[in-house]
């Protein structure tokens, strides 16, 4: 009787250190629907490679529980902004004033990129970029920003929220606040005959 082959145990994976001296960390995993796949993690040492590989299955987990990890910062804050509107928490004008708010962040090159994988040089980056805009501007791109990742660790899309983690604060303009002073009444009432 011939003895059936035992099936090889891969482990945890293969880490090998590549000619040009980094580190490559190769590894079997599932995907959401079950086909067995292979992935491999490149860095300048193991413990960078093995991070990497955490990272991933960290996703690949979320998936497989349905979560939608492709979702950017712009799409969080346009759901929360539509549902706010529908709940009658914002005003046409303000829903409006809103999704303007979102295109400004859609047009940088943060708003392409699926929240989990945003760092915080990314987000340091891009609100260096904003300092052109008015101060009331910023502060509604900086709170959509951080409306979006408060959402998303809720939602356990992402483990780490880098708003509260990091303290990030908000960026003042590099415009100068202009003085705008009201009229009296008396002003009012020969401008309104004008």
């Amino acid at each position: 009787m011939a003895k059936k082959k035992k099936k090889a145990n891969y482990g945890n994976g293969s880490l090998r250190r590549k000619p040009n001296g980094t580190f490559e960390y190769r590894v079997r995993y599932e995907d959401i629907y079950g086909n067995k796949k292979r992935k491999s993690f490149c860095g300048q040492s193991d413990t960078e490679c093995r991070e990497k590989a955490e990272s991933f299955f960290r996703i690949i987990e979320k998936e497989q529980h349905g979560v939608d990890v492709s979702l950017t910062i712009p799409q969080i804050a346009r759901m929360k902004c539509e549902k706010d509107f529908m709940d009658n928490y914002a005003k046409e004008q303000g829903y409006s004033r809103n999704l303007e708010t979102i295109k400004i962040i859609e047009k940088a090159p943060i708003g392409a990129i699926p929240i989990v994988k945003v760092t915080l040089p990314m987000i340091e980056d891009f609100l260096g970029s904003i300092r052109n805009y008015a101060e009331g501007t910023i502060r509604k791109i900086f709170q959509k920003i951080k409306r979006a990742f408060a959402w998303a660790k809720v939602n356990s899309l992402i483990d780490v929220d880098l708003f509260s983690a990091y303290n990030i604060r908000c960026p003042k303009s590099n415009k100068k606040n202009r003085k705008v002073s009201a009229l009296s009444v008396e002003d009012q009432k020969n401008s309104s005959t004008i």
